[in-house]
């Protein structure tokens, strides 16, 4: 009997280098996911009450701000669902 067969190959760990750029990547996503919704709130409070300028253009400033919260959002959703890996994570 082939043990090769039968045993899966051993998992490769990733390189420190990946390991720093995986970690820095799931900050800014998560970053990402808490201030998107924050910034659109704070958009919306600003309506009633005065107590941020968003500057001349204020739809520009909050698309951007969502667009960002929609970004990060669908990575933590992604990642909690398991679709997003690390190496040979199982």
């Amino acid at each position: 009997m082939n043990i090769m067969a039968t045993d899966p190959a051993p998992r490769r760990q990733p390189s420190m280098a990946a390991m720093i750029v995986w970690v820095l990547f799931c900050f800014a996503m998560w970053t990402w996911a808490i201030m998107g919704p924050l910034f659109l709130l704070s958009w919306i409070l600003s309506f009633f009450v005065d107590f941020i300028d968003f500057g001349p253009d204020p739809s520009q400033t909050v698309g951007v701000g969502v667009g960002l919260g929609v970004i990060g959002i669908s990575f933590a959703w992604l990642r909690c669902r398991e679709y997003l890996k690390f190496g040979d994570q199982d």
